[in-house]
């Protein structure tokens, strides 16, 4: 059995760019479906030097951005992703580590003296 060689998710899958945004909603016009490189700190959202990944449905009346960062402080560490619904972006929302998580807990834990 061979699968059909779709050409047209190729050339989307394969337009790799690097973006340096000049204005507060650059992130947010990003909605062509590929991969970008983010340098310089954002406006409208936490990373920067980061790896973004743009998807959209036929329509585009859903598209997802994930973004890595190469930086992994505590402010930027993780992925994180937001989804635009009819021209609506959500927040962005972080995924967090299960060790960021451990982390989160015991400093919580910490700071409310529930343990040392």
């Amino acid at each position: 059995m061979t699968l059909p060689l779709n050409l047209n998710l190729f050339s989307r899958l394969l337009n790799e760019k690097t973006i340096t945004p000049t204005s507060y909603t650059a992130v947010n016009d990003l909605t062509l479906p590929g991969f970008y490189y983010l340098k310089n700190k954002e406006l409208n959202t936490m990373l920067y030097n980061a790896h973004l990944i743009v998807s959209a449905n036929d329509d585009s009346s859903c598209i997802l951005q994930l973004m890595v960062p190469e930086v992994m402080d505590d402010e930027n560490a993780g992925l994180q992703y937001r989804l635009r619904f009819n021209g609506a972006w959500t927040e962005w929302k972080r995924v967090m580590s299960e060790s960021q998580v451990n982390i989160a807990i015991e400093r919580a834990l910490k700071q409310h003296g529930l343990i040392q």
